[in-house]
């Protein structure tokens, strides 16, 4: 397909967008197959998202899409289709990796590669042309508020700029697409088995991105809570085995089921009345007259003068007479 400007141009885009690179990455080789085939018109995330609006979460500031039809234009059809499948071409699927589902690249790349980068006109205020690449800025929104991918830019304050933007691919990209979770997480750790035989080392490569986002300050390097979280999602949804996982989901069930049944089994034992508590609850319960315990005490000092008054032995030998007087 041609990359000039078009002929009868729509008022919307300069280029007709497309990506013609081959992938050899059999997760991006299936993803891309089912992108080709998909229709973008029933998309649920999508058709959600430009029915009730959304709010697009740039990690430290967001942006707010307003609702509009759910019909999408051929323009925007096609630039999403092709920006779909740029974003899983670029997409990292190393696993024990940091940057899993990352797209390492800028979107100013992202756009040259799916033919959308259009370079205007020398002007008086920019003297070698201004580069325009707004539909892709667009369509990466529109998969951001559908929480399709998740996008994080900050701002710089030592280069008085926005830094690089973060591309994260969500696990609902594959559910969007048709494409089992199980599918794409099999095929992960069978690619992380022949890396593993290759000698890659997955710690090297992330202190190299690490050592790379220290020297430029372009590069953002701190996450936002909600990267984070979904990079904590990713890890445990994408990177335990699953016999792993089952185990684990099997031992915390077994927890839980071992402290219900001690729960149940080890019922809260009532603490001992004292022997005064006693004699006055037997008291109330018989209902016995203040004279009635003038006259037992009176006995008990006659039978047992040995005993100290408000002892224990003292109420218990109270507590007998009450009892036998009330028989």
């Amino acid at each position: 397909m041609s990359d000039s400007v078009l002929t009868g141009r729509s008022v919307h885009r300069h280029l007709i967008p497309h990506f013609d690179l081959k992938s050899k990455n059999p997760i991006a080789k299936m993803l891309m197959t089912h992108i080709e085939k998909h229709n973008f018109q029933r998309n649920p995330y999508l058709n959600k998202m430009r029915y009730a609006g959304g709010v697009v979460n740039l990690g430290y500031s967001q942006k707010i899409l307003p609702a509009r039809t759910n019909r999408l234009r051929i323009e925007r059809e096609q630039t999403l289709r092709e920006t779909m499948k740029a974003l899983v071409y670029c997409a990292n699927y190393k696993l024990n990796s940091e940057s899993l589902f990352e797209i390492k690249m800028s979107v100013k790349s992202l756009a040259k590669q799916i033919n959308q980068l259009h370079v205007s006109e020398p002007t008086k205020k920019y003297r070698h042309g201004r580069d325009n690449y707004n539909p892709v800025l667009n369509a990466l929104k529109d998969l951001a508020a559908a929480g399709l991918v998740m996008l994080q830019q900050n701002y710089c304050v030592k280069l008085k700029r926005y830094q690089s933007m973060r591309i994260f691919i969500t696990p609902e990209l594959f559910s969007s697409l048709g494409v089992n979770k199980k599918t794409i997480k099999k095929l992960i750790h069978s690619q992380h088995k022949h890396d593993v035989k290759s000698g890659y080392d997955v710690n090297k490569e992330n202190k190299a991105q690490h050592l790379r986002a220290l020297v430029s300050a372009s590069i953002q390097e701190n996450d936002s809570h909600a990267l984070k979280a979904l990079k904590a999602r990713i890890k445990n949804e994408f990177n335990l085995p699953g016999d792993i996982k089952d185990i684990k989901k099997k031992l915390a069930s077994l927890i839980k089921n071992q402290k219900s049944d001690n729960a149940q089994t080890e019922a809260p034992q009532k603490p001992q009345l004292s022997a005064e508590q006693q004699f006055n609850r037997l008291v109330v319960n018989l209902n016995v007259p203040v004279f009635s315990i003038f006259e037992i005490e009176e006995r008990v000092r006659e039978q047992h003068p040995a005993l100290d008054k408000g002892s224990p032995p003292y109420y218990e030998a109270m507590i007998k007479l009450v009892k036998d007087f009330h028989q």
